[in-house]
C-alpha cells in the first residue's frame, strides 16, 4: 500500500481548527496522509504482528484534538495532530486492544497492566486528561462475559462494551467511576 505496510487500523478526524487528518497504522508504523502522500509520524515503533489490530480515538483537551492509539501489544500512543511524531502516552495508560472516549475520559478495553492481562476489564483516564490513568481505575466486567472485543462511545455520558458473550452499556456518574 501507499502507507508502506498493511494497514491494521486508522482514523479520520478534524482538528480543533477544522483541519482534516487521516492517520493509518501498520504493524510497526503510523503515518499521516497529507499533501497527497503518506508521511511518517511514528515515534516509537510498534512491535506487533498481523493479529494486532490498531484502534484510534480522538480526544479533545485544552483546545487541541489529540488521538490515542492502541494495538494490544505495545505502549498506548498519543498525537496532537501537529507534532512531527506521536509519542508513548505514559501516565499509567495501559496496553489495550480497544479504545474510546466518553465523559471526557479515555476508555481502554481488554487491558494489560504491569504485565498482567485483564481481558474482561477496562480502565479509564482522569477526567479531561487522557495522559493520566490510575491503576485504581481498573474495572472488571466479569470473567463470565468473555474478553472485551471493543469499547465504543454511545454519546456524551455512556459507552458500549462488546465482549465475546454479551454487550453492556456503562454510564458515567459522579465519583470515582465514570
Amino acid at each position: 500500500t501507499g502507507c508502506g505496510e498493511r494497514v491494521r487500523g486508522g482514523i479520520f478526524y478534524l482538528t480543533s481548527s477544522g483541519a482534516k487528518r487521516t492517520v493509518a497504522a501498520g504493524i510497526t508504523a503510523r503515518k499521516q496522509y497529507t499533501g497527497g502522500a503518506w508521511v511518517a509520524i511514528t515515534g516509537t515503533a510498534w512491535t506487533g504482528a498481523a493479529t494486532n489490530q490498531a484502534r484510534f480515538v480522538e480526544f479533545p483537551k485544552a483546545g487541541t484534538t489529540f488521538i490515542i492509539g492502541v494495538n494490544g501489544k505495545d505502549a498506548t500512543i498519543g498525537w496532537d495532530g501537529a507534532a512531527a511524531t506521536d509519542s508513548d502516552l505514559g501516565g499509567g495508560a495501559p496496553i489495550a486492544k480497544a479504545v474510546t472516549s466518553c465523559a471526557n475520559r479515555g476508555i481502554y478495553g481488554n487491558v494489560i497492566l504491569a504485565a498482567v492481562n485483564y481481558p474482561a476489564s477496562f480502565m479509564y483516564s482522569e477526567s479531561n486528561d487522557h495522559t493520566t490513568t490510575k491503576a485504581a481505575s481498573l474495572v472488571s466486567v466479569g470473567e463470565g462475559t468473555g474478553q472485551i472485543i471493543a469499547v465504543r462511545n454511545l454519546g456524551v455520558q455512556s459507552f458500549a462494551i462488546y465482549t465475546r458473550r454479551g454487550q453492556y452499556v456503562a454510564t458515567s456518574q459522579g465519583g470515582a467511576v465514570p
